[in-house]
């Protein structure tokens, strides 16, 4: 049986604190748009994250071609083109704007919205916090993941290229390599890559 923990990586945002971080706008703050796939009537509206805390640290954020935002990211053009020719399963790349601090609009960004979750961690093989009798699965703490290569080989390669993962309280979202490859050819800024056989909780901190 396959091995997939050396084909798939976990992502994160990059550690420095001058790299942005976003948040999303309030112009879109009463949409709802996560956990659902959007239908086009405007783009969401994200702005810069975290400046009054880097005010203090007299820290001047700067933009990046990837940008996190709680549970997942935007990017700009020079990604979405490397990416948009694959099959994004459950997942959309929509329209967005940063609204920066002197209320410039930049239109060149797209969220990765993701919809849809794909439980395939390894019940007997992952290490985790065992949940206690009144919580759901949904609860569990993963410490360090074992891929199920039972469920991935159900599914083409091409539509599992990009997931989140279900089942547990984290919800990372996991590539497969040959996606980290284009990111690190085209040095890509804004994210980190975790090797899933050699990630351990903790170690994106």
């Amino acid at each position: 049986m396959k091995n997939y923990n050396n084909d798939y990586f976990i992502v994160f945002a990059e550690k420095e604190e001058n790299k942005m971080r976003v948040d999303i706008h309030d112009k879109s703050m009463q949409r709802r748009y996560l956990g659902v796939q959007l239908e086009f009537n405007e783009p969401l509206f994200f702005e810069p994250g975290f400046q009054e805390l880097l005010a203090k640290k007299n820290i001047t954020s700067v933009k990046a071609d990837v940008m996190f935002s709680g549970a997942s990211f935007i990017m700009n053009n020079k990604v979405r083109e490397a990416i948009k020719q694959f099959d994004l399963h459950g997942m959309q790349l929509y329209p967005a704007i940063l609204v920066e601090e002197d209320e410039n609009w930049d239109e060149s960004y797209w969220y990765l919205n993701i919809w849809e979750r794909l439980d395939c961690w390894d019940r007997d093989k992952s290490i985790y916090d065992p949940i206690e009798e009144d919580e759901e699965e949904s609860d569990t703490t993963i410490d360090r993941y074992y891929l199920d290569a039972e469920v991935l080989d159900k599914i083409p390669e091409e539509q599992r290229l990009i997931f989140r993962m279900g089942g547990e309280a984290g919800g990372e979202i996991l590539f497969h390599e040959s996606l980290v490859n284009i990111f690190r050819k085209n040095k890509f800024t804004g994210m980190r890559f975790f090797k899933v056989s050699e990630f351990e909780e903790g170690d994106q901190f």
